[in-house]
């Protein structure tokens, strides 16, 4: 059977995890995933009319999945062959029936996951690793939520001082040389007390070379942004991560701070 989600009308992160949890869903239920283009998203600040298509370029989805469309077509063309009515056709997951079933069931469905594995070799098609293995060099990706325009939920917004506190603790777990690349939105001036000489800035960067930074760094210190949890979901490097919400479940591997 295929199967599909509903739309979100959220901002990125929100969307793609919307996916990779229809994908996982799909997988442990035993259905074929069938995505369904996004329709609209927020935080498009620069009223990019290629915005949307930009990201699910990005996503790499197409041409990987089975569209909305691609059933339409081969449903009519069934019909056409004498097949029943509706043979083809696609059941919506409800968000209250997908985000309970992975939460409750995260250990299965997402760690060891085929369908994030198989993704993983998806989303890096046409993309490079952005941080190259060196020996005794580690690079850390640093998620500073920042408040903007579209947001609403102002509990999402951690203080500096957590940030500051987690990357002076891996400072000092780790031998080698460390470099801190802060991903955030604004001025470098909001962020003073972030200087230092391993401390690289990537305020207000193109929202693809942020998420694929995440996912490239030996380590990834989250924060309350689905941004960054789907960053977390598909890196290969160790997470350090902040609880929030009931539907972000933590992965076991995961270090919490």
């Amino acid at each position: 059977m295929y199967i599909t989600i509903t739309d979100r009308d959220d901002g990125f992160g929100a969307q793609f995890q919307h996916i990779l949890f229809g994908m996982v869903y799909a997988e442990h239920k035993g259905y074929t995933y069938v995505h369904k283009p996004i329709v609209s998203m927020e935080h498009n600040y620069e009223n990019d009319p290629l915005y949307i298509e930009k990201l699910e370029e990005f996503l790499n989805i197409h041409g990987n999945f089975k569209t909305i469309s691609d059933i339409e077509t081969e449903t009519e063309k069934g019909q056409e062959k004498g097949q029943e009515k509706g043979q083809e056709k696609v059941q919506v997951i409800p968000f209250w029936t997908l985000y309970p079933f992975v939460c409750e069931n995260f250990d299965i469905c997402l760690e060891g996951s085929k369908a994030i594995r198989d993704y993983k070799v998806i989303f890096w098609e046409k993309k490079q690793n952005i941080f190259p293995k060196e020996v005794d060099v580690i690079h850390i990706a640093v998620h500073v939520r920042r408040f903007n325009s579209c947001d609403w939920d102002i509990s999402r917004i951690q203080s500096d001082s957590y940030f500051l506190n987690v990357i002076q603790k891996i400072r000092e777990k780790y031998n080698g040389k460390k470099v801190f690349h802060i991903y955030s939105q604004g001025s470098q001036e909001e962020f003073c007390e972030y200087d230092g000489l391993d401390i690289i800035f990537h305020l207000n960067e193109d929202l693809r070379d942020t998420f694929v930074g995440m996912v490239s760094a030996d380590i990834l210190v989250t924060s309350k942004s689905a941004l960054s949890y789907c960053a977390a979901l598909l890196t290969d490097g160790t997470v350090y991560f902040i609880e929030f919400g009931c539907f972000n479940p933590p992965s076991r591997k995961w270090i919490y701070r």
